[in-house]
């Protein structure tokens, strides 16, 4: 099997994968804090579809098109965000939020996208890493916090817990910086 017919069986698996997670995770009856993993993985699949046609030039070098592709995908970075926000503090997440944001990142891709000048495509790689750094020590201040609301709300907390996000967000974190470091550096040689 050819690697271009592998890619795009991973890419089609992927696809049905997070299909099925946003449709399980976007019932009215659930809490904010799952509807927002259901549009986040919707997100993600509609960028899973973006990439389809880009499969079989996946090795290519043109600057233009990655760039183009990490503009459509860095959205999704405020979207994790207000997944650890609305789990580290329940209610905190609202569409005003939510859109105030995103805001950024929309202009910041829509003025690569319009001018195509590497100047805002650095802005927008810089925000990111802002913006997650951001995320990372609010979430490690915020769960303590949340920790001790816990306890004084509820007499039986043994099983309620948020230890295991410290973990989701280094994941988070370790992601991230891959990311920005191939949308930076793919295709240099320091030769």
């Amino acid at each position: 099997m050819e690697l271009e017919h592998i890619l795009y069986l991973m890419y089609c698996m992927c696809i049905m994968f997070h299909l099925m997670m946003a449709w399980i995770f976007s019932r009215r009856s659930l809490p904010l804090s799952k509807r927002l993993i259901g549009a986040l993985m919707l997100l993600v699949c509609l960028q899973y579809i973006k990439d389809l046609p880009l499969v079989s030039s996946f090795y290519a070098d043109n600057c233009f098109y990655d760039r183009l592709s990490t503009c459509f995908d860095i959205v999704t970075v405020p979207v994790y965000a207000m997944v650890l926000f609305e789990f580290g503090r329940p209610g905190f997440v609202t569409l005003r939020r939510g859109l105030l944001a995103e805001l950024p990142f929309l202009i910041f891709s829509l003025l690569y996208i319009v001018f195509v000048n590497s100047f805002f495509f650095y802005v927008l790689i810089a925000m990111s890493i802002a913006y997650g750094t951001w995320c990372a020590v609010w979430t490690l201040r915020e769960l303590p916090v949340y920790h001790r609301r816990l306890k004084e709300e509820y007499s039986y907390d043994e099983e309620i817990n948020l230890h295991w996000l410290r973990g989701v967000m280094l994941l988070f974190y370790v992601i991230l910086t891959a990311w920005v470091y191939q949308a930076l550096f793919q295709g240099f040689s320091p030769t």
